[in-house]
């Protein structure tokens, strides 16, 4: 497998294996099947940070301060008023990510659901009960 550019995040093991596996099943969570679709972004928060990360560049968001910094260049100048296009299409993807989120959560749409994957040599359910 080859990838102009992707960042690996949790979120993604669950549909990335399950596509491997050619297996059905209810993603209720974030990720996608990096076999199959990219992003041009992967977020993340903490506490009442949260950061942007592309093939070049971290947003880094804190109390309604952003700050852009090049980490492949190892850089700790802040360059956001350097390039305002990418920063607002950073902060576009995180809110639709963190409001999606919370959607998700609000109408329990969250949660493990029944897994049952079947093989020529094996068999393994995964139940939340």
């Amino acid at each position: 497998m080859e990838y102009k550019f992707f960042i690996k995040t949790l979120y993604y093991l669950t549909s990335t294996i399950m596509g491997l596996l050619k297996q059905p099943f209810a993603n209720n969570t974030l990720g996608i099947d990096l076999q199959r679709e990219q992003r041009p972004f992967a977020f993340f928060s903490a506490d009442n940070r949260y950061g942007c990360l592309n093939d070049r560049y971290f947003l880094i968001v804190r109390y309604n301060n952003y700050s852009l910094y090049e980490y492949k260049n190892n850089s700790t100048v802040d360059v956001v008023k350097l390039h305002p296009q990418l920063v607002d299409s950073m902060k576009t993807y995180m809110q639709a990510m963190l409001q999606t989120t919370q959607y998700m959560f609000t109408n329990k749409q969250t949660g493990m659901h029944d897994i049952q994957i079947t093989g020529s040599n094996y068999s393994v359910r995964i139940s939340n009960k």
